[in-house]
């Protein structure tokens, strides 16, 4: 069966990433990371809002009110749309740690906590600095030193005991899986789950499917691809653009995905895209915001 990605909003995003469906208000909520601009389109009446931040915004996620958590330049933030206005709160900032670096691809984990991967503004082959970070309800956060240069990928399996993430980096170019302490939220054991230099694209963004299949934006390739549990590509899908980033399911029956890009110099570029599937995605869990 041939399935077809529609352009449906020519946002031109610089690069645009981290598409998230918020059901408290069935809006997608989505992020231009080098303009540090928010997203929110309205399928269902083709709304569309921006708010512009004055530093980039790396990647965000729906909290338990509908509010966001965010990774940005600075580290985590909250952010509330009050009346049409954005309001910020700093939730954790990293300070000197974060010179040169920035919060990339981000998720949370099937019991609500919020995870990040770092990078550097110019990421060094020969030293991998990005990190990743996690974010807990009551605040506290920790941080995992794995040699990443551009950390992309998250995702969990539906039973939340399985995190992958992969490295887009050319070097790299490979996603992993490690197995994840669901009570104590740390990961371990990281395992190569698909080496995709052989592969058409590289990978970025991802989502999961409630049958455990990891589907990954390949960039540079134009390219939305499914891996089964076991690391292979069962289905790949053409997008009508050459670099799309992060995908996410939405809709109320998570049957739709969408589908962020980068602008470069193709018609289509920085697009905003949706692709109707038979296949169901899970519902992120939502961080846990305590006040």
């Amino acid at each position: 069966m041939t399935y077809k990605a529609e352009l449906i909003l020519d946002v031109k995003t610089a690069l645009g990433e981290s598409p998230m469906w918020n059901p408290h208000d069935d809006c997608l909520y989505f992020v231009d990371i080098t303009s540090g601009e928010l997203h929110r389109y309205n399928p269902s009446g083709g709304g569309h809002h921006v708010w512009r931040r004055e530093t980039m915004l790396g990647c965000i996620a729906v909290g338990n009110d509908g509010s966001l958590v965010a990774g940005s330049h600075e580290g985590f933030v909250r952010l509330i749309v009050d009346k049409g206005r954005l309001v910020e709160t700093p939730l954790k900032i990293f300070g000197a740690e974060f010179d040169c670096m920035r919060m990339n691809d981000g998720t949370c984990d099937r019991q609500g906590r919020f995870w990040a991967g770092s990078m550097n503004y110019a990421p060094n082959p020969s030293q991998p600095d990005g990190a990743l970070y996690r974010l807990d309800a009551d605040g506290s956060h920790a941080k995992i030193n794995a040699d990443l240069l551009v950390a992309n990928g998250m995702a969990f399996s539906p039973d939340g005991k399985r995190f992958y993430m992969s490295d887009t980096h050319p070097t790299s170019s490979s996603i992993w899986a490690y197995d994840y302490d669901i009570d104590n939220g740390m990961p371990s054991n990281r395992q190569l789950f698909a080496d995709t230099k052989q592969q058409l694209g590289r990978p970025d963004g991802a989502a999961m499917d409630v049958d455990g299949c990891y589907w990954s934006a390949a960039n540079d390739a134009g390219l939305i691809h499914r891996y089964t549990p076991t690391g292979e590509i069962d289905i790949s899908i053409k997008v009508p653009t050459a670099k799309p980033t992060k995908i996410c399911f939405g809709g109320r029956d998570y049957k739709t995905m969408y589908i962020t890009s980068i602008r470069l110099d193709d018609e289509n570029a920085g697009g905003l895209f949706a692709l109707e599937l038979p296949y169901q995605g899970i519902a992120e869990t939502e961080f846990n915001f305590t006040k």
